[in-house]
């Protein structure tokens, strides 16, 4: 599958989410001002950061605020709002997590995006089955444009975006988040190495074409390799040039990775195809 392509490479954090990895505690005064997060020793990747993030339900007749498990960047715990300026234009929300519902509890991993404060693309996934051990997240964004905030939110319960009404728990169930990102999941400690890509794509997201530069050196023969969701590929294209103009007219919108291999470099970037 991609996600498991996507992690045999080590990542360059570009994450503009606060307090991404969870490690500067009291959560409410760095980046997470309201929810009931509870601090874990049990961390994902193991040597990435010393602590993660805990949620768990209690599930009372009558229930306080204070028994729901869930946590947010943005100060209302009714309402999504921007929480955050964001310079780049992600295309997924990135991270690891493991649940343990009960009684039929469905945790809610998310992330809005917004222009102007106005909301104009979504992230969202649902799980209601036993994820009992680590598992990477990579949720790609709906198409947009533009944006320039965003929120993060988690919950240990079904908690349904953009919808009036009192979430329901249905148990004692526990969540567990850890390193958060926008694009590419943190695996790996990143090292001298990997500080800048020798490819970069632009404009991205895209339309009916590409721009693909590299800043390595000398006239070797480059291929160029783009991929689907489901890890086809799609396109394949050779070049010795250091810039290049890439057709995706043929591709419909989406998210695909990129692949460059030179010699013994290669690299695999995200783009986001519109309509």
């Amino acid at each position: 599958m991609l996600l498991a392509a996507i992690s045999l490479f080590a990542v360059i954090v570009n994450a503009q989410i606060p307090n991404p990895g969870f490690e500067d505690w009291p959560l409410a005064s760095n980046g997470w001002p309201v929810g009931n997060p509870i601090q874990s020793s049990d961390v994902f990747p193991q040597g990435i950061g010393n602590y993660s993030l805990r949620l768990i339900n209690n599930a009372v007749s009558n229930p306080e605020l204070t028994d729901f498990g869930f946590c947010v960047t943005f100060p209302s715990p009714g309402s999504w709002a921007p929480s955050f300026p964001i310079t780049t234009q992600p295309i997924s929300f990135t991270g690891f997590y493991k649940y343990l519902p009960v009684n039929g509890d469905m945790a809610v991993i998310g992330a809005v995006l917004y222009l102007e404060g106005d909301t104009v693309s979504t992230a969202f996934i649902r799980v209601n089955a036993a994820v009992p051990d680590w598992t990477a997240f990579d949720i790609p964004f709906s198409p947009y444009e533009m944006a320039d905030s965003a929120s993060v939110g988690f919950s240990a319960y079904n908690w349904i975006f953009g919808e009036a009404g009192m979430p329901v728990m249905q148990g004692n169930s526990e969540l567990f988040i850890d390193n958060l990102n926008f694009d590419n999941l943190i695996n790996a400690l990143p090292d001298a190495t990997s500080t800048k890509p020798f490819v970069d794509l632009y404009p991205n997201p895209a339309g009916n074409f590409i721009w693909w530069t590299t800043d390595k050196e000398g006239n070797d023969e480059v291929i160029i390799n783009i991929y689907n969701a489901s890890g086809a590929c799609l396109q394949s294209e050779r070049t010795r040039l250091p810039k290049k103009q890439i057709d995706l007219s043929s591709l419909s919108k989406g998210v695909y990775m990129v692949e460059t291999i030179s010699n013994k470099q290669q690299n695999r970037q995200k783009i986001l195809k519109l309509p």
